[in-house]
């Protein structure tokens, strides 16, 4: 059993951590072009997210030579770069700023820039981006995200740390080849990842989060999500996609035990003489049994989801429709028989608040009893 793992459930790592940051942080591409920037980025140099996004970093700097290795895009993956520049805004006035660089990988660079003229003699002695950068590069690592940057034109992949260490590997032990993540994709899943794969370089609009089975050292398969995006180079062609690997396996074994447990459920309840519907705190089915369809003379499927009042109208201010409310209302069980004029039947119901806030009703027919008792 495989449920749907939705952005609900895990948000995109980056724009997480970009946007709950009070620290000015950018993500740099291997031409030394900004790729995105967090609010707080966005308001220390005065520049919107699209207005950024047609600069370079470096025309930024006072006294940076084109002829020099770019700041930031020259460390090396796994290291930190940490440098002082004069840095422009979009009004025209520079401030003295510390640049702080570590690379995620050969194309992308993570990068947060202080703003030292804001720093008081007695925070001067800490580099507090030193301190932010290494926050957030031990965020990424305690949220168990596995980075990725794929290189269109080599075929070369950098897989992270995290990456390898989700399915066993140590740093060393798989190389930056395509091959390392296609071996290793679970075989039924193969063929359609290759197929998201390439429908996503066509039509990238379309977006990519995929759930895929991912083979471990051990020789089992995690359960893995992914999501990606491109980054272009200075043509305007994909040149990298740079995506992240989060590993599921609880998730889905959390989901496959809970669809088996609302599947015996589903049997007993089928299985029981009384008739039983669930309803959650709004008046809407949440289940129909095959009995309860019998009895209101619908078929179970059609009233999911639907307002039981609006559903059986009829049964609105007769002396059930109290009841049931009375049950909802003060979250008490409550037991009944009556009769119920507008199907000419005598009824028994036991009506249970549930957890989620609704109610779960067993009720029976019991016409023919009262017949013969009168």
């Amino acid at each position: 059993m495989s449920a749907k793992f939705t952005l609900q459930d895990y948000e995109q790592p980056f724009q997480t951590l970009f946007e709950h940051s009070t620290n000015a942080v950018f993500l740099i591409g291997a031409d030394c072009r900004y790729v995105t920037a967090n609010p707080a980025g966005l308001r220390l140099l005065g520049y919107t997210q699209s207005e950024l996004q047609q600069l370079r970093f470096s025309d930024q700097l006072s006294g940076y030579e084109p002829s020099t290795d770019a700041p930031a895009t020259s460390v090396m993956p796994g290291q930190t770069q940490t440098e002082r520049w004069e840095h422009q805004r979009k009004d025209g006035s520079h401030f003295p700023a510390q640049i702080h660089s570590c690379a995620l990988s050969d194309t992308a660079f993570l990068t947060t820039i202080h703003d030292l003229s804001r720093q008081t003699p007695a925070a001067s002695a800490v580099p507090p981006e030193q301190d932010a950068m290494l926050r957030l590069q031990a965020a990424v690592r305690a949220s168990q995200v596995g980075l990725w940057d794929w290189d269109l034109n080599t075929n070369q992949v950098y897989y992270s740390a995290e990456w390898k260490r989700q399915i066993g590997y140590g740093e060393q032990e798989i190389s930056n080849d395509f091959s390392e993540w296609q071996l290793r994709v679970h075989p039924d899943d193969l063929a359609r990842m290759q197929h998201a794969v390439q429908a996503y370089l066509k039509e990238p609009d379309r977006g990519f989060q995929q759930e895929f089975r991912f083979r471990h050292k051990d020789g089992s398969y995690r359960w893995i999500y992914t999501q990606a995006s491109l980054i272009y180079d200075a043509t305007g062609q994909a040149s990298h996609m740079l995506g992240s690997h989060i590993d599921i396996t609880e998730h889905q074994q959390l989901a496959a035990q809970q669809y088996a447990a609302d599947r015996q459920r589903a049997v007993l309840l089928e299985s029981i003489s009384d008739a039983f519907l669930a309803l959650d705190g709004d008046w809407c089915f949440t289940y129909v049994n095959s009995k309860a369809g019998e009895l209101i003379n619908r078929r179970p499927e059609t009233l999911l989801g639907k307002h039981i009042w609006t559903e059986i109208p009829e049964a609105v201010g007769q002396e059930f429709y109290y009841v049931y409310q009375k049950a909802m209302t003060e979250r008490v069980p409550v037991k009944r028989e009556a009769f119920f004029p507008p199907w000419d039947r005598w009824f028994e119901s036991r009506m249970y608040p549930a957890q989620d806030g609704g109610l779960s009703v067993y009720f029976t027919d019991v016409t023919t009893r009262k017949q013969a008792e009168t």
